[in-house]
């Protein structure tokens, strides 16, 4: 899969340098993109603008980033649109992501139907899908980085509507080639524009109550 001198891009690395590493053992050019500053990356932003030219890498890479492209207001078909441009014809595009555990709530209501539709286009090639780890343990409760149960707006309604977490965690795994120089979106309409608006909203709602918590900690 790593070919000598091939230039891969890593969606959402973080702070995680193993397949930067692999890939610099292997003589392949890693490139990283992720909004945290303090992250290994080499181009700090988002999937919903590449800065890269069009057919630049031969492979591009996303762990568990997917589901999290609407928290930087950026709809599916805007990142995957981005990633198809950056990639060569014929160049692989490896993505896997959680069900049933956080994110939009397509993933985390498992909405099987939906996740699927988003890489049904003549644009990709599916070479492989596959599920890791399905129904392994049950889902534990959802905890944020801090350890405690606050949860987001859409993470507490989505809870709400899987009412017990019967449904356990798994890991979706695509690997797709690009077939096509152009991008067809055959899921665009006006669901595009309603979950745009609720991303809005939501980031909003995020901030307000960053600033309260914010707030809260100076005047104790």
């Amino acid at each position: 899969m790593f070919k000598k001198k091939s230039k891969l891009l890593e969606i959402g690395c973080g702070d995680v340098d193993l397949l930067k590493t692999l890939a610099g053992s292997r003589g392949v050019n890693w490139f990283g993109l992720d909004p945290n500053p303090g992250s290994i990356a080499t181009h700090i932003g988002s999937v919903k603008k590449i800065p890269f030219s069009d057919n630049y890498f031969d492979i591009v890479y996303s762990s568990q980033s997917i589901e999290h492209w609407y928290q930087s207001v950026t709809t599916f078909d805007e990142g995957l649109r981005e990633i198809h441009r950056v990639l060569r014809l014929g160049g692989m595009f490896i993505i896997d992501f959680p069900v049933y555990l956080h994110g939009h709530y397509i993933f985390m209501l498992g909405n099987e139907k939906s996740i699927n539709k988003l890489f049904e286009s003549p644009s990709w090639i599916i070479e492989n899908n596959e599920d890791w780890r399905k129904d392994y343990n049950p889902l534990a409760p959802y905890y944020t980085w801090k350890g405690k149960r606050r949860k987001y707006a859409d993470e507490w309604f989505c809870q709400q509507l899987l009412k017990k977490r019967l449904k356990s965690t798994y890991i979706n795994a695509l690997v797709l080639i690009k077939r096509d120089a152009k991008y067809y979106n055959i899921h665009a309409g006006s669901k595009q524009i309603v979950d745009k608006t609720i991303f809005i909203i939501l980031s909003f709602y995020k901030r307000f109550r960053r600033f309260i918590e914010y707030y809260r900690g100076r005047v104790r």
